[in-house]
This record gives structure tokens, sequence and C-alpha cells, in this order.
């Protein structure tokens, strides 16, 4: 994990999240201050993180926690939904120099949401597809939609509240848990994985459409 790199993400300034869809071949080892939510809506997708891979397929959610280093390997064509955000979101709810450590995976089902795995798939694609609004007040639909999943996450997922000293989204920052890594001497770099233009992302919805009216309901 020492090859691990820091991969920073940045935040427009009326967009509370980084919302995109992309196919995802592959990434290297990397972390991040932000959550990273992620929808996994054709595919397979392997996931490198934390003492085994896992392979998540078509309709499986997954957070990554802040700071935790992860990886992907794309096994077949896939689509995935990504939704980054910063730790501040849950400020209130973690207090000062701690942050909430989320238990979120359909894959391995250790610990289900309240109501169950379908209704954040639902609110998560909610909120990723509010990203195709061309209208100039689409930018509150989305955001409105995006604070109505951190509600759901908050109230419907197992968390635990950890404690940080010093936390800042610093390099000075202190690791922990085990799956981090200082960020002294890390390099930085812009992620990995394919991004599609507005035109092929409206295209890869339609292509999608049916399936996710299947999974999460209209």
């Amino acid at each position: 994990m020492n090859n691990s790199v820091f991969e920073p993400i940045e935040h427009k300034i009326m967009a509370p999240a980084k919302i995109f869809v992309t196919g995802m071949e592959s990434s290297h080892y990397h972390w991040h201050y932000d959550y990273e939510l992620v929808v996994l809506l054709k595919g397979k997708l392997q996931v490198l993180c934390g003492p085994s891979p896992m392979l998540m397929e078509a309709g499986d959610i997954f957070l990554v926690n802040s700071k935790m280093v992860h990886g992907y390997r794309g096994v077949q064509d896939n689509l995935c939904l990504f939704i980054q955000f910063p730790t501040t979101i849950f400020e209130r709810i973690a207090g000062k120099e701690q942050l909430l450590y989320f238990y979120l995976n359909s894959v391995r089902k250790q610990f289900p949401p309240k109501g169950g795995f379908e209704r954040l798939r639902k609110a998560a694609c909610k909120a990723g597809f509010t990203i195709y609004g061309e209208e100039p007040e689409a930018y509150l639909v989305q955001n409105a939609s995006f604070y109505e999943l951190m509600a759901e996450l908050a109230a419907s997922v197992q968390f635990d509240i950890r404690r940080y000293p010093g936390y800042a989204d610093s390099p000075a920052a202190v690791p922990y848990t085990n799956l981090t890594l200082p960020t002294s001497g890390l390099v930085e770099i812009s992620g990995g994985g394919r991004i599609f233009t507005k035109k092929q992302k409206k295209e890869q919805a339609a292509a999608c459409g049916p399936y996710i009216t299947r999974a999460y309901g209209s």
C-alpha cells in the first residue's frame, strides 16, 4: 500500500459534491479526504480495498470512507456512478476533530442499512442523474437530491464516530484506521477512469434507463 497516491478532489462553488458517470477500466491505489459513494449501474467492477478484493455487480453500492486507500479494476465493460463529497457535510453529527466512518457495502452485506440497500440506491441514482439538467436552476435540483441522499445515509447506515486529532484536511492530519496512510511524501494525481462527454452521458443514461427503472423505481 506504500505506493498509493493522493487524489485531490475539487468542488464547484455551487455544488456540494462532485457527481459523475464513467466507465472504469482501472485505477492505481489512491486515497482522498472526501467520501466516495459508488453505484455500479452496468457490468462488473473489482474494488481493491481492505484485506481482499471484492467484486461489484450491477446494482451494488459501496462507500469509500475518508482517507481509505483503494483502487478499481474493470472486470468487464461497466458504467459507474461516483458521488464524492467532503467530510464537513457531517460535521454537526460527528463533532470537531471527529469523522463518521460508514459501513455501506451491498457486496458483503455485513451491516445492511435500515430499510435495505434499495432506498439508498434509488436516492443515489436520483442525485446522480440530475447532472443532466441543462436549465439555469438545474444545480438547485441537483443539490436538493444530493442532500436527500446525505440525510438517508446518516439516518439509515451504521457508522462509528472516530476521533481524529488535529483533523483539518491537511497533510499534517493523523490517519485514524489501518486502512489509511499518512499524506506526507505522496504525490497527487487527478484520478482514473474514462469520463464521457455530455452527449455520451445522455446516451449511457438512456441505455441504462430500463435497468434503473426496474432496480430503483421511477
